[in-house]
């Protein structure tokens, strides 16, 4: 018998054609992104397999990895985007500056503390006494610089130590800023040399070689700067730094900051207002929004923040201790909580407590789950990882729930009870949540649309009332509704009636080009009422046909 490509041949030959393939149906399962056992997942390529005329499917690389090159709209998006992560890197440290942040002050004080302890403790004559193993002479590693004030402390206190500092990134603009932070607070090249490349390429190589970008010898003190530390700990793969600096790059008897941390979590509930925010509007539907296959970052702390409610009590979920020779990159762990009061689990909400030195401590724990704790500074802090599915709790319910770590993600998942499955079909950015509790921006709208409302409708009165053209407002870029809602409101406000709404329709046209955001907006506008008064558009404006005057 002859095989399936010799017939595919042979019908080729006498001419015949083969029906074409049929459509392709993925078989991916959104709950897939919550199960421990399918980690490292390669992304899902569908390719025709023409001799057994089936869907096969094949290994992508990511989009990152392909090459757009050649294209001039991706140069130029590539250009802007690299011009504002520019802006932005920059930006976050002069934020973290100017509100004099508490990890920048504990950073600080944690170079001293080891300053200290390698000058040894000063005795009664006045002579300090060197550490039992490091002295003043020791090799410092500075791995990311940040903004720069560690770094600047150490070649303070410590004028004749060898200190490289190495920027930890690819990009050319991060070097740049760090070393003319170097050069304006006057640090002389003899005193640091920096090293730009990604930390994980570092090596020890010999001093007459030709990679002069590297280290020359073994370090005694690493530290690592707080911008490898998102607000989940791990999310910048700090554990695979770690690793590779204390196998390839540190001496015996090192030393390390920060020292470990402890992971602690509770569980929350974080929900959308049902009319109690400062719009008064009903935004439930936002709540079938809060799913994600990775953990959210935010400030719990912070003046613009969604409300959130703890329903249990706080547990210790990970330790990891950098002092041991080698850190675990992945491990998991059971917590059973006991809910203190009705509410619907939807989130567990999870942060660091570092351990920089043996005596300074940064703590990220939320001010309203510690009584008299402080944290100076208005930077995220906080991680929250959104549940599969909502999970609605009595008072006195035990709840187990699993949580894993990889090597930059921390993940939970309910156990038991048995959560049913909920279908995820609505997504939306999350600052627009935020903008639900903005008091300020929302009244400063409101302001402008009342003043530009109490013209029209005065000019609108010196028109003869059958010849009034009826009312309308264009709302541009309208994400979620609210301005749009909130200006139906002020047109009734201001006398635009009902008859006129079911005479000339509607007084609103909010614009907005996101689909899924304009799917939940739809339903915002129907839970509220103003269905008949706002009309969503998700057309392009510049596609638009032009409208009679």
């Amino acid at each position: 018998s002859s095989s399936k490509m010799e017939q595919r041949q042979l019908k080729a030959m006498l001419g015949y054609k083969e029906p074409p393939p049929p459509p392709f149906e993925p078989k991916f399962d959104m709950e897939v992104i919550y199960r421990h056992d399918n980690r490292g997942e390669k992304t899902q390529h569908p390719i025709w397999d023409p001799t057994t005329r089936e869907w096969r499917i094949d290994a992508k690389p990511a989009p990152s990895r392909v090459d757009y090159s050649d294209s001039q709209q991706a140069q130029a998006i590539a250009l802007f985007l690299e011009r504002q992560s520019d802006v932005q890197y920059a930006d976050e440290l002069l934020n973290m500056l100017d509100q004099h942040a508490t990890p920048i002050e504990t950073f600080v004080q944690a170079v001293r503390d080891v300053v200290g302890q390698l000058m040894g403790a000063t005795n009664a004559d006045g002579t300090r006494q060197k550490h039992n193993m490091l002295g003043n002479d020791a090799r410092w590693l500075f791995v990311g610089i940040g903004c720069g004030l560690p770094l600047l402390t150490a070649a303070r206190y410590l004028p004749t130590s060898d200190i490289v500092a190495n920027t930890a990134h690819r990009a050319a603009y991060i070097a740049d800023l760090c070393m003319t932070i170097a050069r304006e607070n006057g640090l002389k090249s003899q005193q640091v040399k920096f090293v730009h490349r990604p930390s994980h390429e570092l090596a020890v190589v010999d001093p007459d070689g030709e990679d002069e970008n590297n280290l020359t010898g073994r370090v005694d003190v690493v530290v690592l700067d707080y911008e490898l530390f998102d607000p989940g700990f791990i999310g910048k793969g700090v554990l695979a730094r770690v690793n590779h600096v204390k196998k390839k790059l540190c001496t015996t008897d090192h030393m390390i900051v920060p020292m470990g941390a402890q992971i602690l979590c509770a569980p929350c509930e974080i929900r959308c207002p049902r009319g109690e925010g400062p719009d008064g509007f009903d935004w439930r539907a936002g709540d079938e929004t809060r799913w994600g296959a990775f953990y959210e970052t935010g400030n719990f702390d912070g003046s613009l923040r969604e409300p959130w409610r703890c329903l249990g009590s706080v547990h210790e979920v990970f330790e990891f201790d950098f002092t041991e020779p080698e850190v675990k990159m992945s491990g998991q762990t059971d917590l059973h909580f006991v809910a203190k009061e009705d509410g619907v689990l939807n989130s567990m909400v999870f942060w660091y407590k570092m351990s920089l030195t043996d005596s300074i401590q940064l703590d990220h724990t939320p001010m309203d789950l510690q009584e008299g704790h402080q944290v100076q500074g208005d930077y995220n802090r906080h991680a929250y990882q959104w549940l599969a599915a909502p999970l609605e709790v009595s008072k006195g319910d035990e709840v187990h729930i699993r949580a894993s770590y990889s090597r930059s993600r921390i993940r939970f998942e309910v156990m038991s009870p048995q959560v049913p499955t909920k279908v995820k079909g609505v997504g939306c950015p999350r600052w627009l949540f935020l903008r639900l509790w903005d008091d300020q921006r929302l009244e400063a709208f409101r302001k402008a649309i009342e003043k530009a409302l109490e013209k029209i409708m005065e000019a609108r009165e010196a028109i003869p009332k059958l010849d009034r053209p009826p009312l309308r407002v264009v709302h541009m870029g309208a994400g979620l509704g609210q301005i749009s809602m909130l200006t139906a409101r002020c047109a009734r406000e201001a006398g635009i009636s009902e008859n006129e709404i079911e005479t000339h329709g509607y007084s609103v046209v909010a614009i907005e080009q996101m689909p899924k955001v304009v799917k939940l907006a739809k339903r915002v506008f129907r839970d509220n009422n103003l269905e008949g008064d706002v009309f969503l558009c998700s057309e392009d404006v510049r596609k638009l046909p032009s409208q009679p005057q």
